[in-house]
Protein backbone atom coordinates (compact mmCIF):
# COMPACT_ATOMS: atom_id res chain seq x y z
CA UNK A 1 0.00 0.00 0.00
CA UNK A 2 1.04 3.63 -0.39
CA UNK A 3 2.13 4.94 3.01
CA UNK A 4 2.56 8.45 1.62
CA UNK A 5 -1.21 8.89 1.73
CA UNK A 6 -1.11 8.70 5.53
CA UNK A 7 -0.70 12.00 7.39
CA UNK A 8 0.25 10.42 10.72
CA UNK A 9 -2.20 12.43 12.86
CA UNK A 10 -4.97 9.99 13.73
CA UNK A 11 -4.47 6.85 15.79
CA UNK A 12 -7.45 5.21 14.13
CA UNK A 13 -5.85 5.58 10.72
CA UNK A 14 -2.66 4.08 12.14
CA UNK A 15 -4.61 1.16 13.53
CA UNK A 16 -6.29 0.62 10.15
CA UNK A 17 -2.93 0.58 8.38
CA UNK A 18 -1.54 -1.84 10.95
CA UNK A 19 -4.47 -4.22 10.49
CA UNK A 20 -3.94 -4.30 6.72
CA UNK A 21 -0.19 -4.77 6.90
CA UNK A 22 1.38 -8.08 5.91
CA UNK A 23 2.49 -10.54 8.57
CA UNK A 24 6.14 -10.08 7.55
CA UNK A 25 5.94 -6.31 8.01
CA UNK A 26 4.18 -6.67 11.36
CA UNK A 27 6.89 -9.06 12.51
CA UNK A 28 9.49 -6.52 11.44
CA UNK A 29 7.63 -3.78 13.34
CA UNK A 30 7.39 -5.76 16.58
CA UNK A 31 11.01 -6.86 16.26
CA UNK A 32 12.21 -3.26 15.96
CA UNK A 33 9.98 -2.06 18.78
CA UNK A 34 11.11 -4.84 21.07
CA UNK A 35 14.76 -4.16 20.27
CA UNK A 36 14.33 -0.42 20.86
CA UNK A 37 12.81 -0.79 24.34
CA UNK A 38 14.51 -3.98 25.51
CA UNK A 39 17.39 -2.23 27.30
CA UNK A 40 15.00 -0.16 29.43
CA UNK A 41 12.81 -3.20 30.11
CA UNK A 42 15.84 -5.23 31.19
CA UNK A 43 16.99 -2.54 33.61
CA UNK A 44 13.46 -2.09 35.00
CA UNK A 45 13.02 -5.82 35.62
CA UNK A 46 16.41 -6.24 37.29
CA UNK A 47 15.77 -3.21 39.51
CA UNK A 48 12.30 -4.51 40.42
CA UNK A 49 13.80 -7.88 41.38
CA UNK A 50 16.35 -6.18 43.60
CA UNK A 51 13.65 -4.01 45.16
CA UNK A 52 11.59 -7.12 45.93
CA UNK A 53 14.59 -8.41 47.89
CA UNK A 54 14.69 -5.10 49.71
CA UNK A 55 11.19 -5.74 51.01
CA UNK A 56 12.79 -8.05 53.53
CA UNK A 57 13.19 -4.98 55.73
CA UNK A 58 9.49 -4.12 55.54
CA UNK A 59 8.69 -7.80 56.24
CA UNK A 60 10.90 -7.52 59.30
CA UNK A 61 8.88 -4.52 60.52
CA UNK A 62 5.47 -6.05 59.75
CA UNK A 63 6.34 -9.36 61.45
CA UNK A 64 7.40 -7.76 64.71
CA UNK A 65 11.14 -8.04 64.22
CA UNK A 66 11.18 -11.51 62.64
CA UNK A 67 12.80 -11.97 59.21
CA UNK A 68 12.97 -15.74 58.86
CA UNK A 69 9.32 -16.36 57.81
CA UNK A 70 9.68 -14.44 54.54
CA UNK A 71 13.41 -14.97 53.95
CA UNK A 72 13.09 -18.00 51.66
CA UNK A 73 10.22 -16.58 49.55
CA UNK A 74 12.05 -13.30 49.05
CA UNK A 75 15.38 -14.95 48.21
CA UNK A 76 13.71 -17.32 45.74
CA UNK A 77 13.57 -14.51 43.15
CA UNK A 78 17.35 -14.82 42.80
CA UNK A 79 16.98 -18.00 40.74
CA UNK A 80 14.68 -16.55 38.03
CA UNK A 81 16.74 -13.35 38.06
CA UNK A 82 20.00 -15.22 37.38
CA UNK A 83 18.35 -17.24 34.60
CA UNK A 84 17.02 -14.04 33.07
CA UNK A 85 20.39 -12.27 33.18
CA UNK A 86 22.20 -15.27 31.67
CA UNK A 87 19.79 -16.10 28.86
CA UNK A 88 18.08 -12.81 27.94
CA UNK A 89 21.12 -11.43 26.13
CA UNK A 90 21.76 -14.72 24.34
CA UNK A 91 18.26 -14.86 22.92
CA UNK A 92 18.07 -13.58 19.33
CA UNK A 93 14.37 -14.10 18.61
CA UNK A 94 12.45 -11.04 19.81
CA UNK A 95 9.41 -13.15 20.78
CA UNK A 96 11.50 -15.21 23.19
CA UNK A 97 12.89 -12.01 24.69
CA UNK A 98 9.33 -10.87 25.38
CA UNK A 99 8.52 -14.25 26.95
CA UNK A 100 11.65 -13.93 29.11
CA UNK A 101 10.48 -10.50 30.28
CA UNK A 102 7.07 -11.80 31.29
CA UNK A 103 8.67 -14.85 32.92
CA UNK A 104 10.65 -12.67 35.31
CA UNK A 105 7.70 -10.33 35.87
CA UNK A 106 5.35 -13.10 36.96
CA UNK A 107 8.12 -14.74 38.97
CA UNK A 108 8.33 -11.50 40.96
CA UNK A 109 4.56 -11.49 41.43
CA UNK A 110 4.43 -15.13 42.56
CA UNK A 111 7.29 -14.88 45.06
CA UNK A 112 5.67 -11.71 46.45
CA UNK A 113 2.40 -13.61 46.94
CA UNK A 114 4.37 -16.39 48.63
CA UNK A 115 6.07 -13.91 50.96
CA UNK A 116 2.78 -12.18 51.82
CA UNK A 117 1.40 -15.52 53.03
CA UNK A 118 3.85 -15.35 55.96
CA UNK A 119 3.10 -11.73 56.89
CA UNK A 120 1.08 -11.05 59.98
CA UNK A 121 -0.21 -7.76 58.56
CA UNK A 122 -1.32 -8.16 54.94
CA UNK A 123 -2.97 -4.75 54.62
CA UNK A 124 -0.16 -3.18 52.63
CA UNK A 125 -0.32 -5.80 49.88
CA UNK A 126 -2.80 -3.56 48.06
CA UNK A 127 -0.07 -0.94 47.67
CA UNK A 128 2.44 -3.49 46.44
CA UNK A 129 0.03 -5.01 43.94
CA UNK A 130 -0.84 -1.57 42.62
CA UNK A 131 2.84 -0.74 42.07
CA UNK A 132 3.22 -3.83 39.86
CA UNK A 133 1.23 -1.99 37.22
CA UNK A 134 4.24 0.23 36.61
CA UNK A 135 6.52 -2.63 35.58
CA UNK A 136 3.71 -4.18 33.52
CA UNK A 137 3.45 -0.86 31.68
CA UNK A 138 7.21 -0.78 31.03
CA UNK A 139 7.22 -4.33 29.63
CA UNK A 140 4.23 -3.41 27.50
CA UNK A 141 6.39 -0.91 25.60
CA UNK A 142 8.20 -3.77 23.91
CA UNK A 143 5.29 -6.16 23.42
CA UNK A 144 1.99 -6.28 21.58
CA UNK A 145 -1.36 -5.27 23.04
CA UNK A 146 -2.49 -8.90 22.95
CA UNK A 147 0.49 -9.93 25.06
CA UNK A 148 -0.29 -7.10 27.47
CA UNK A 149 -3.89 -8.30 27.82
CA UNK A 150 -2.77 -11.90 28.43
CA UNK A 151 -0.29 -10.69 31.05
CA UNK A 152 -3.02 -8.79 32.88
CA UNK A 153 -5.32 -11.83 32.78
CA UNK A 154 -2.53 -13.81 34.47
CA UNK A 155 -1.97 -10.97 36.93
CA UNK A 156 -5.61 -10.91 38.05
CA UNK A 157 -5.67 -14.71 38.20
CA UNK A 158 -2.63 -14.53 40.49
CA UNK A 159 -4.37 -11.94 42.65
CA UNK A 160 -7.44 -14.17 42.94
CA UNK A 161 -5.33 -17.20 43.88
CA UNK A 162 -3.50 -15.08 46.43
CA UNK A 163 -6.81 -14.03 47.94
CA UNK A 164 -7.85 -17.68 48.26
CA UNK A 165 -4.63 -18.37 50.16
CA UNK A 166 -4.22 -15.18 52.16
CA UNK A 167 -7.90 -14.18 52.69
CA UNK A 168 -7.37 -10.45 52.23
CA UNK A 169 -9.85 -8.35 54.17
CA UNK A 170 -9.44 -5.54 51.66
CA UNK A 171 -9.52 -7.60 48.45
CA UNK A 172 -12.27 -5.40 47.03
CA UNK A 173 -9.94 -2.42 47.48
CA UNK A 174 -7.13 -4.30 45.75
CA UNK A 175 -9.33 -5.00 42.73
CA UNK A 176 -10.79 -1.50 42.74
CA UNK A 177 -7.27 -0.08 42.52
CA UNK A 178 -5.93 -2.44 39.88
CA UNK A 179 -8.78 -2.86 37.38
CA UNK A 180 -9.07 0.84 36.37
CA UNK A 181 -5.29 1.09 36.34
CA UNK A 182 -5.03 -1.97 34.08
CA UNK A 183 -7.54 -0.51 31.61
CA UNK A 184 -5.70 2.83 31.55
CA UNK A 185 -2.34 1.14 31.00
CA UNK A 186 -3.67 -1.04 28.17
CA UNK A 187 -5.12 2.03 26.45
CA UNK A 188 -1.81 3.84 26.93
CA UNK A 189 0.04 0.81 25.54
CA UNK A 190 -2.20 0.86 22.47
CA UNK A 191 -1.51 4.56 21.92
CA UNK A 192 2.23 4.14 22.40
CA UNK A 193 2.31 1.13 20.09
CA UNK A 194 0.57 3.10 17.37
CA UNK A 195 2.89 6.07 17.88
CA UNK A 196 5.91 3.83 17.44
CA UNK A 197 4.18 2.31 14.42
CA UNK A 198 4.05 5.77 12.87
CA UNK A 199 7.82 6.11 13.30
CA UNK A 200 8.21 2.64 11.82
CA UNK A 201 6.32 3.69 8.68
CA UNK A 202 8.56 6.73 8.34
CA UNK A 203 11.64 4.52 8.63
CA UNK A 204 10.27 2.23 5.93
CA UNK A 205 9.83 5.19 3.61
CA UNK A 206 13.39 6.35 4.22
CA UNK A 207 14.82 2.87 3.78
CA UNK A 208 12.85 2.38 0.59
CA UNK A 209 14.11 5.69 -0.80
CA UNK A 210 17.72 4.63 -0.17
CA UNK A 211 17.39 1.43 -2.20
CA UNK A 212 14.98 2.63 -4.92
CA UNK A 213 15.96 4.05 -8.28
CA UNK A 214 14.11 7.41 -8.45
CA UNK A 215 13.55 7.21 -12.22
CA UNK A 216 12.21 3.67 -12.66
CA UNK A 217 10.97 3.01 -9.08
CA UNK A 218 12.64 -0.41 -9.02
CA UNK A 219 15.48 -1.35 -6.68
CA UNK A 220 18.87 0.25 -7.26
CA UNK A 221 22.45 -1.00 -7.03
CA UNK A 222 22.55 -0.20 -3.29
CA UNK A 223 19.85 -2.80 -2.68
CA UNK A 224 21.83 -5.33 -4.66
CA UNK A 225 24.96 -4.64 -2.60
CA UNK A 226 22.98 -5.21 0.59
CA UNK A 227 21.53 -8.46 -0.71
CA UNK A 228 24.88 -9.83 -1.85
CA UNK A 229 27.25 -8.47 0.79
CA UNK A 230 28.78 -11.94 1.17
CA UNK A 231 28.27 -13.00 -2.46
CA UNK A 232 25.47 -15.31 -1.34
CA UNK A 233 21.71 -14.87 -1.75
CA UNK A 234 19.51 -15.94 1.15
CA UNK A 235 15.73 -15.95 1.48
CA UNK A 236 15.10 -17.21 -2.05
CA UNK A 237 13.75 -20.60 -3.09
CA UNK A 238 15.78 -22.77 -5.42
CA UNK A 239 15.98 -22.94 -8.37
CA UNK A 240 16.79 -19.25 -8.76
CA UNK A 241 17.20 -17.66 -12.19
CA UNK A 242 19.37 -14.58 -12.79
CA UNK A 243 18.39 -12.46 -15.80
CA UNK A 244 20.15 -9.49 -17.38
CA UNK A 245 17.92 -7.24 -19.52
CA UNK A 246 19.23 -4.49 -21.78
CA UNK A 247 17.52 -1.98 -24.08
CA UNK A 248 18.74 -2.42 -27.64
CA UNK A 249 20.61 0.56 -29.14
CA UNK A 250 19.68 2.79 -26.21
CA UNK A 251 22.37 5.30 -27.16
CA UNK A 252 20.56 5.83 -30.46
CA UNK A 253 17.34 6.42 -28.52
CA UNK A 254 18.94 9.26 -26.57
CA UNK A 255 20.67 10.68 -29.62
CA UNK A 256 17.58 10.55 -31.85
CA UNK A 257 14.74 11.30 -29.45
CA UNK A 258 16.47 13.10 -26.57
CA UNK A 259 17.18 12.12 -23.00
CA UNK A 260 13.66 12.93 -21.83
CA UNK A 261 12.24 10.29 -24.16
CA UNK A 262 15.03 7.95 -23.12
CA UNK A 263 13.92 8.36 -19.49
CA UNK A 264 10.36 7.49 -20.55
CA UNK A 265 11.66 4.29 -22.14
CA UNK A 266 13.51 3.36 -18.94
CA UNK A 267 10.40 4.02 -16.85
CA UNK A 268 8.29 1.97 -19.23
CA UNK A 269 10.67 -0.99 -19.08
CA UNK A 270 10.91 -0.80 -15.27
CA UNK A 271 7.11 -0.80 -15.04
CA UNK A 272 6.77 -3.69 -17.47
CA UNK A 273 9.33 -5.84 -15.64
CA UNK A 274 7.64 -5.10 -12.32
CA UNK A 275 4.22 -6.04 -13.69
CA UNK A 276 5.54 -9.44 -14.79
CA UNK A 277 7.45 -10.09 -11.56
CA UNK A 278 6.05 -12.54 -9.02
CA UNK A 279 5.71 -11.61 -5.36
CA UNK A 280 9.12 -12.98 -4.36
CA UNK A 281 10.99 -11.81 -7.49
CA UNK A 282 13.36 -8.83 -7.40
CA UNK A 283 13.79 -6.19 -10.13
CA UNK A 284 16.93 -4.04 -9.99
CA UNK A 285 18.22 -1.28 -12.23
CA UNK A 286 21.75 -2.57 -12.61
CA UNK A 287 23.12 0.48 -14.36
CA UNK A 288 22.25 2.73 -17.29
CA UNK A 289 19.77 0.87 -19.50
CA UNK A 290 20.54 -2.52 -17.91
CA UNK A 291 18.21 -4.32 -15.47
CA UNK A 292 18.85 -7.38 -13.31
CA UNK A 293 16.08 -9.81 -12.37
CA UNK A 294 16.16 -12.41 -9.60
CA UNK A 295 13.39 -14.89 -10.33
CA UNK A 296 12.46 -16.88 -7.25
CA UNK A 297 11.73 -20.62 -7.59
CA UNK A 298 12.24 -20.39 -11.33
CA UNK A 299 14.33 -22.68 -13.51
CA UNK A 300 16.37 -21.41 -16.45
CA UNK A 301 13.81 -22.87 -18.86
CA UNK A 302 10.91 -21.19 -17.09
CA UNK A 303 12.82 -17.91 -16.97
CA UNK A 304 13.42 -18.15 -20.72
CA UNK A 305 9.68 -18.55 -21.38
CA UNK A 306 8.84 -15.61 -19.13
CA UNK A 307 11.44 -13.33 -20.72
CA UNK A 308 10.31 -14.30 -24.22
CA UNK A 309 6.79 -13.25 -23.26
CA UNK A 310 8.04 -9.89 -21.98
CA UNK A 311 10.23 -9.39 -25.07
CA UNK A 312 7.33 -10.00 -27.45
CA UNK A 313 4.96 -7.88 -25.41
CA UNK A 314 7.37 -4.91 -25.50
CA UNK A 315 8.06 -5.40 -29.21
CA UNK A 316 4.35 -5.30 -30.06
CA UNK A 317 3.13 -2.86 -27.38
CA UNK A 318 1.16 0.11 -28.64
CA UNK A 319 1.70 2.12 -25.45
CA UNK A 320 5.50 2.27 -25.81
CA UNK A 321 6.90 5.83 -25.64
CA UNK A 322 8.78 4.98 -28.86
CA UNK A 323 9.43 1.74 -30.74
CA UNK A 324 12.21 -0.19 -28.98
CA UNK A 325 13.23 -3.75 -28.19
CA UNK A 326 15.12 -5.52 -25.42
CA UNK A 327 17.62 -8.36 -25.22
CA UNK A 328 18.04 -10.70 -22.26
CA UNK A 329 20.45 -13.26 -20.88
CA UNK A 330 19.39 -16.00 -18.47
CA UNK A 331 21.59 -17.94 -16.04
CA UNK A 332 21.10 -20.14 -13.00
CA UNK A 333 22.28 -19.25 -9.49
CA UNK A 334 24.45 -22.06 -8.17
CA UNK A 335 25.73 -20.51 -4.94
CA UNK A 336 28.07 -17.87 -6.36
CA UNK A 337 26.13 -14.71 -7.19
CA UNK A 338 28.86 -12.82 -9.06
CA UNK A 339 29.52 -15.85 -11.23
CA UNK A 340 25.80 -16.14 -12.01
CA UNK A 341 25.67 -12.47 -13.02
CA UNK A 342 28.70 -12.94 -15.27
CA UNK A 343 27.01 -15.91 -16.95
CA UNK A 344 23.77 -13.96 -17.41
CA UNK A 345 25.78 -11.06 -18.84
CA UNK A 346 27.55 -13.43 -21.24
CA UNK A 347 24.17 -14.76 -22.37
CA UNK A 348 23.00 -11.17 -22.87
CA UNK A 349 25.97 -10.46 -25.14
CA UNK A 350 25.10 -13.62 -27.06
CA UNK A 351 21.66 -12.12 -27.68
CA UNK A 352 23.29 -8.88 -28.82
CA UNK A 353 25.68 -10.72 -31.12
CA UNK A 354 22.79 -12.74 -32.50
CA UNK A 355 20.99 -9.68 -33.82
CA UNK A 356 19.39 -8.25 -30.66
CA UNK A 357 15.72 -8.54 -29.60
CA UNK A 358 16.47 -12.05 -28.33
CA UNK A 359 16.60 -14.11 -25.14
CA UNK A 360 19.60 -16.39 -24.64
CA UNK A 361 20.40 -19.00 -22.01
CA UNK A 362 23.87 -19.09 -20.48
CA UNK A 363 26.28 -21.78 -21.58
CA UNK A 364 28.65 -20.76 -18.74
CA UNK A 365 31.23 -19.68 -21.29
CA UNK A 366 32.73 -16.19 -21.55
CA UNK A 367 31.77 -14.01 -24.49
CA UNK A 368 33.65 -11.27 -26.27
CA UNK A 369 32.73 -7.74 -25.32
CA UNK A 370 30.03 -6.36 -27.59
CA UNK A 371 29.54 -2.66 -28.22
CA UNK A 372 25.94 -1.85 -27.28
Amino acid sequence: MDYKEFDGKHLFELYTIMRRMSSDRLRQYYERKSGYYQFFIRIALICTSIISLGYLYSDYQLNGGRILPTLLPRLSIIGPLILYIIFERKIRNYRYKIYANYFLLHSIILVTIWAVYYLEDKTYFSVGSFSMNLIIMVIGLGSSLRQGVISYILFFAELSISNQINHFQNFDVIMALNIPCALAILLAQLALNLTFFEHFLTELELEKALVTDPLTQVYNRQKLEEMTAENVLTGYHMPLAIVMVDIDRFKNVNDSYGHNRGDQVLRYLGKKLTEHANRCDTVIRYGGEEFLLLLDYCSVGEAYVRMEKIRKEIQNAEDRPIPFTVSSGVASYEGDFRSAVDHADAALYRSKNGGRNKVSISTNKPMKVFQR
